[in-house]
C-alpha cells in the first residue's frame, strides 16, 4: 500500500514539476512579415486634369517687316478620360506601357494685328491622347516613375488673316502628332486599387494654318487617376 502511494505521490510531483516548467518558459512566436505589394499586372482606369499651353504661329511675311512671330498663351481647359496598360516588377524597378484617350476643351480665342495685317484664331482642342512606355521604381505600394512616348490630338476652331495681297477664312479640324514626357507618382491603397498624380508635357509638330501660316502647339498637363488593377 505504502508503494501504491508513493509511486501516486511520485508521478503528482512530476507532474507539477512539468506545469511549472510550462509556465515559466516563454514560448517564442516569430513576428509577421508585412506583405510586399507586387506591381506586376495588368491595368484599367480613369483620369481627369487642367492642360495649358502655347501655339506658336508665323504671320507673313508682312512687306517691309517679313514673317511675325505670334505667341500666344492663353490655350488653357480641363480634359477627362481613361487609360489602360501593363506593369513588370524585378525587384525594385517596374517597367510598363500605357495607352490613354481624352476629352478635352482646352482652348483659346485670340485676336493679332501687325501692320496692315489682321489674324484671328479660335483654337480648342478636343480629344487627346498618348501611347508611352513607363520606366519607375517602387517601395511596397508607393511608385515613383517617368514616362515618354507619341502624343496625339485633335484640334478644331477657326482661322481667319488678313494681310496685303491675301486674306482668308477657314475651319480648322487638324489631327495634330508629337511627342510626350513626364513623371508622376502612384499610390496602391487597397490590393487591387490604385491612385496616381501624373505630369505630361504634350509637343506636337508644326502644321500649317490656311495653307500658309505655320502654327506648333505645345500643352502642359496635370492629371489625377484611379486604376482597377489585374494581379
Amino acid at each position: 500500500m505504502k508503494c501504491h502511494l508513493s509511486a501516486a505521490a511520485l508521478l503528482l510531483a512530476t507532474a507539477s514539476l512539468a506545469s511549472a516548467a510550462d509556465l515559466s518558459v516563454p514560448r517564442y512566436t516569430p513576428p509577421a512579415v508585412a506583405a510586399v505589394y507586387n506591381w506586376t499586372g495588368f491595368h484599367v482606369g480613369a483620369n481627369g486634369g487642367y492642360g495649358w499651353g502655347t501655339t506658336d504661329i508665323t504671320v507673313g511675311p508682312v512687306p517691309g517687316i517679313g514673317p511675325v512671330p505670334v505667341v500666344g498663351n492663353k490655350l488653357n481647359g480641363g480634359f477627362a478620360g481613361g487609360q489602360l496598360g501593363y506593369d513588370w516588377q524585378m525587384s525594385g524597378w517596374v517597367l510598363g506601357g500605357e495607352a490613354d484617350a481624352q476629352w478635352a476643351d482646352i482652348g483659346r480665342t485670340d485676336v493679332v494685328t501687325a501692320p496692315g495685317s489682321v489674324f484671328s484664331l479660335e483654337q480648342r482642342l478636343q480629344t487627346f491622347g498618348t501611347f508611352r512606355g513607363r520606366v519607375g521604381y517602387a517601395v511596397n505600394n508607393v511608385l515613383f516613375y517617368g514616362t515618354g512616348g507619341w502624343a496625339w490630338a485633335n484640334e478644331v476652331g477657326t482661322a481667319s488673316a488678313s494681310v496685303p495681297g491675301f486674306a482668308a477664312t477657314a475651319k480648322l479640324d487638324n489631327f495634330l502628332s508629337g511627342y510626350a514626357a513626364g513623371a508622376g507618382v502612384e499610390w496602391a491603397f487597397l490590393p487591387n486599387a490604385s491612385a496616381k498624380i501624373e505630369y505630361l508635357h504634350l509637343g506636337f509638330d508644326t502644321n500649317n494654318y490656311l495653307g500658309a501660316l505655320p502654327a506648333k502647339t505645345d500643352v502642359d498637363t496635370v492629371r489625377v487617376g484611379v486604376n482597377y488593377r489585374f494581379h
